[in-house]
């Protein structure tokens, strides 16, 4: 509407295009967002996997594969099974003097699922196996 040469408010026109920049914006910025979202996910799934993992292998810091090649654990909130297979067969150990040790060691591959996430995680991981073949003795 105009009166005496002034306009006095927006024409259709001008109001169409003002809300198609306002809808492209907020459609652009409704992406961004997701695609933040979806980020933020995917780093939180990583960093419980990450604690999962971590969580494993401490507890399997004291299991000696060759005595007790499968078994559970559990810890907190956390629980584990493995499976472990001879990679290296047992052979006997030396000290390092080159003698002759008191124990056999051989290489496991330890096939281990950790529970207590959202799912469980599995990992594989190496660990030396032992075992005492024999007894120290003391000459006088």
């Amino acid at each position: 509407m105009i009166k005496d040469g002034k306009q006095a408010g927006f024409t259709l026109l001008e109001a169409i295009v003002a809300l198609v920049i306002f809808a492209s914006v907020g459609s652009a910025l409704y992406a961004w967002i997701a695609v933040s979202l979806n980020g933020v996910t995917r780093v939180e799934a990583s960093r419980q996997n990450d604690e999962a993992i971590q969580a494993g292998i401490a507890m399997l810091e004291h299991v000696n594969p060759m005595a007790q090649p499968q078994g559970r654990l559990s810890a907190g909130h956390y629980s584990i099974a493995w499976t472990s297979e001879a990679i290296v067969p047992a052979v006997e150990g030396l000290t390092p003097y080159g003698l002759v040790s008191l124990y056999q060691v051989g290489l496991w591959r330890m096939q281990v699922t950790v529970e207590g996430g959202d799912e469980p995680v599995r990992f594989t991981t190496r660990k030396a196996g032992w075992r005492q073949v024999r007894v120290q003795e003391f000459g006088l």
